[in-house]
């Protein structure tokens, strides 16, 4: 079983280099940010109430998503 688990060690270290090619990429990064702010900025200051429940939603959202997803396996 330990064997197993150096395994998925070794796993560990390929997702960290995923992470290190999206600072590389900075047109992505630059295209999902604006988007976020842009929303805000357009949306009047009584609004901002607002963005707190959307907030909730989205997480609600990835929770379903996740619970589906795990629920498809």
């Amino acid at each position: 079983m330990a064997g197993g688990r150096k395994r998925t060690r070794q796993k560990s270290p390929s997702p960290s280099p995923s992470p290190s090619p999206s600072p590389s990429q900075p047109p992505d990064s630059n295209l999902d940010l604006p988007t976020e702010p842009s929303d805000t900025r357009t949306q009047p200051a009584g609004s901002v109430d607002e963005t707190g429940p959307s907030e909730l939603n989205d997480d609600e959202q990835l929770r379903k998503l996740v619970i589906s997803i795990l629920i498809f396996f």
